[in-house]
């Protein structure tokens, strides 16, 4: 579910970030979901991008949709789409942290909630993409 790939990472390269995520979704131990995840997110805009990767990072943050149902999730861009497992960790007021088989323990995976139909997803260190709940 890392979000790396080429320019920086965010996307551009041949593992484009959501590929991670979602490929690294396909198996988890523990049938655990959120009903705050639960929904259709639209990629708004990427945040934490230096200046001359803006353009690039809110292109690739803007094409991405994520879809949760129970403990799947569906991920699309422009050039495709996958779907996988994610299995809930620690959930709160404000945050879901979720994991993978592929990552695994040590590299869980964090949205945060500010309004109900917002959500953040951090990707990197300092760098996180913004979603619009559908």
């Amino acid at each position: 579910m890392t979000a790396r790939g080429g320019q920086g990472g965010w996307g551009g390269g041949s593992s484009p970030a959501w590929v991670g995520l979602a490929a690294a979704a396909v198996a988890c131990r523990t049938p655990a979901s959120s009903d705050r995840l639960e929904g259709r997110w639209i990629g708004v805009r990427a945040e934490g991008a230096g200046a001359e990767g803006v353009p690039a990072a809110n292109a690739f943050a803007s094409s991405i949709e994520l879809e949760f149902r129970r403990n799947q999730i569906f991920v699309t861009s422009a050039r495709q789409s996958q779907a996988g497992r994610y299995e809930v960790v620690r959930e709160d007021a404000n945050a879901v942290v979720v994991t993978t088989e592929r990552d695994g323990p040590t590299h869980p995976q964090t949205f945060t909630f500010q309004p109900t139909d917002t959500m953040r997803w951090y990707v990197l260190d300092g760098r996180s993409i913004l979603f619009a709940r559908e």
